[in-house]
């Protein structure tokens, strides 16, 4: 059985913008147990690091969308039943052991997102920058 890398993605409080994360540089002292890496190392012009309190890192799910497009940790995603054309968004999140997704829905406690592989969802956006798509539906409930 092959494995899969694992892929990382940083928010960059700083600039206000998504990257990928080339590395990330873990500590050999685990005394702070919230943050045990000293940089991460983003593919983008112009900086090689930031600290770890300027960045929130968001991991790959290792599921990919209808469009073939990773779907990642803070993902917000869209989908259309096939017809009856029921619509639902989700967010994407890691909790217990496993990547959720959960509704606006108020009693909604969230899916293992694996279940459902098959589903035809679309990455519509991140809780970084697109929290109004994620809003908009919430509003609505």
């Amino acid at each position: 059985m092959e494995q899969r890398g694992i892929n990382f993605r940083a928010w960059d409080n700083v600039t206000q913008k998504m990257y990928k994360v080339v590395s990330l540089h873990w500590r050999c002292d685990y005394r702070d147990d919230i943050n045990p890496f000293d940089k991460i190392v983003i593919d983008a012009d112009g900086f090689e690091n930031r600290d770890h309190t300027q960045v929130e890192i968001t991991q790959s799910t290792g599921v990919f969308d209808k469009n073939g497009k990773e779907i990642y940790e803070g993902d917000i995603l869209e989908y259309i039943a096939p017809g009856n054309g029921f619509r639902a968004t989700y967010l994407v999140w890691y909790d217990v052991g496993a990547f959720r997704i959960r509704t606006n829905y108020a009693f909604d406690s969230g899916y293992i997102l694996g279940t459902f592989k098959g589903r035809a969802y679309e990455v519509i956006g991140n809780k970084f920058e697109n929290l109004e798509k994620w809003k908009q539906y919430s509003d609505k409930q």
